[in-house]
């Protein structure tokens, strides 16, 4: 996750902060924009699910959306 974080931060498309919140099969990110849609889930946990045959998104009790940033007003 670091390295992720990593190539988030410098990706040069404005993120400012990055941090790695949840594993397991709980995990999951979605996207749709456009024509594209991506919907992937987690699956191994130690102590839980090992095993990497889970393929059903659970239900989300959170949600980050993203927006383009609005441009800063000039005075």
């Amino acid at each position: 996750m670091h390295n992720l974080n990593k190539e988030l931060l410098e990706a040069g498309i404005g993120i400012v902060a990055a941090q790695h919140l949840e594993g397991g099969p709980e995990a999951q990110i979605y996207v749709k924009s456009g024509s594209i849609e991506i919907d992937l889930n987690g699956s191994y946990e130690t102590s839980y699910n090992e095993g990497d045959g889970n393929v059903i998104s659970w239900p989300v009790p959170n949600i980050l959306g993203v927006r383009p940033r609005m441009p800063a007003k000039t005075q």
